[in-house]
């Protein structure tokens, strides 16, 4: 519900910033769209107290948005992008284009599909317009077709902008604040100490202004669940003594750390309680 939402504002400003540049726009197949992201904001389907046909049925709406807006995006990015100078004038470099459709100037990682004009057995690295070596980490490759599958973390891109960076061969140097210790995580902004047995946050300190925002012993990531049986109306009510019955999710079948690497660090929790998991 909430990427459909996002999904439709960027179609928005992608089309409405191509409408300046000459291209019609597409205010039928965004108002369609629009219709099918708020009609499944009816509150029983956003509760996630309905019955199950209806969430089928709002997927097969939320696919239809995704159709659409990828549709939108796409022809306006090729109006946009034939505007933009992409010129690279160094022999095997391929430009990225990265936009950004936010309001406020922003940093984060992104991800990437390249392909190389030639096979590159050194590897590949990322440089922004002003020749600074981005981080970047190669998820995947093709080497029979010189294709790289990228993470790349994009620093300042401007309002409503873009940045003509450049996929360049070999593998250049770069500097990561991001450290890992078990399940900690940290960087020049946060710490994150994740319980390894439980699977709670157990601490989350900002370093800019040095503060702890958990009290200790607390969770983080809590899960509890109640158990809710009202007098009447049983899809409706919540009657005032349902906090009688508490259940804490406080044991975790697994916290591991998935993904450590100089872009980013993953750990994923993995919870089950009665016929539900949480992941």
């Amino acid at each position: 519900m909430r990427e459909a939402e996002v999904e439709v504002l960027n179609a928005e400003k992608y089309a409405s910033l191509a409408w300046l540049a000459g291209q019609s726009y597409p205010g039928d197949q965004i108002t369609d769209a629009w219709k099918k992201v708020t009609f499944n904001q009816f509150h029983d389907l956003a509760a996630g107290s309905g019955i199950g046909v209806i969430y089928k049925d709002a997927q097969d709406d939320y696919d239809q948005v995704r159709r659409v807006t990828s549709e939108v995006d796409a022809k306006s990015m090729r109006t946009l992008e034939s505007r933009i100078n992409t010129r690279v004038g160094t022999p095997n470099t391929v430009p990225l284009l990265i936009m950004n459709p936010l309001r406020w100037k922003r940093s984060g990682v992104v991800e990437a599909d390249v392909q190389m004009p030639e096979a590159t057995p050194l590897g590949v690295s990322v440089v922004d317009s002003q020749r600074r070596v981005l981080p970047s980490l190669v998820v995947s490759s093709d080497k029979k077709t010189s294709t790289y599958h990228l993470l790349v973390q994009a620093r300042d891109l401007p309002s409503l902008g873009y940045e003509v960076a450049h996929v360049v061969v070999g593998q250049r140097t770069f500097l990561s604040d991001l450290k890992t210790s078990g399940t900690t995580l940290e960087n020049s902004f946060l710490k994150v100490t994740i319980d390894p047995k439980t699977g709670c946050i157990t601490s989350l300190y900002d370093k800019k202004t040095n503060f702890e925002t958990l009290a200790k012993g607390s969770c983080g990531n809590e899960l509890v669940t109640f158990k809710d049986k009202p007098k009447m109306f049983d899809a409706w009510n919540i009657d005032a003594y349902f906090e009688d019955s508490v259940t804490k999710l406080d044991t975790a079948e697994s916290v591991k750390l998935v993904e450590d690497n100089p872009i980013r660090a993953v750990v994923r929790v993995t919870r089950s309680w009665q016929s539900s998991k949480f992941v």
